[in-house]
């Protein structure tokens, strides 16, 4: 299911960026993936907290001003892992936020199967595909 992986690391004395460490390839294989293998991003808390029917994200996502992902909380009891998808594509993205360190895991084509494979990610089946992308990574 999994697709693409990217791994940021926090900026000592930066507030909000992130530069990118590590990757997968193909990185460069289709314009919905392109907008996010980015050398840097900016992670900040989402300031919009309003009484309303609509949820909200934890965090957002941008690069050179432009959003490019929300990132939901899953499970209060893991509050490490967080989803979003890629702006204007029907991309989803799996984000593992951990102290300095951001880790994505693109899945193509899958935004509106989120629900299925959150509750795969919750229950740990997906841990051994997380493993394979990261030990390919560069």
């Amino acid at each position: 299911m999994i697709t693409h992986y990217l791994k940021y690391r926090k900026v000592p004395d930066r507030k909000t960026r992130f530069d990118l460490i590590s990757y997968s390839e193909p990185a460069y294989d289709n314009d919905s993936f392109k907008p996010l293998v980015k050398p840097f991003i900016y992670v900040c808390r989402n300031p919009h907290i309003k009484a309303n029917t609509c949820r909200k994200s934890d965090i957002q996502i941008s690069w050179n001003g432009k959003n490019l992902s929300s990132v939901y909380t899953i499970d209060i009891e893991k509050p490490e892992l967080g989803f979003g998808d890629v702006n204007n594509s029907a991309d989803l993205i799996i984000f593992l936020i951990r102290d300095d360190i951001i880790e994505m895991f693109i899945l193509k084509d899958k935004k509106n199967y989120s629900s299925m494979i959150i509750d795969i990610l919750i229950d740990n089946e997906l841990n051994q595909e997380i493993e394979i992308f990261r030990n390919m990574a560069i």
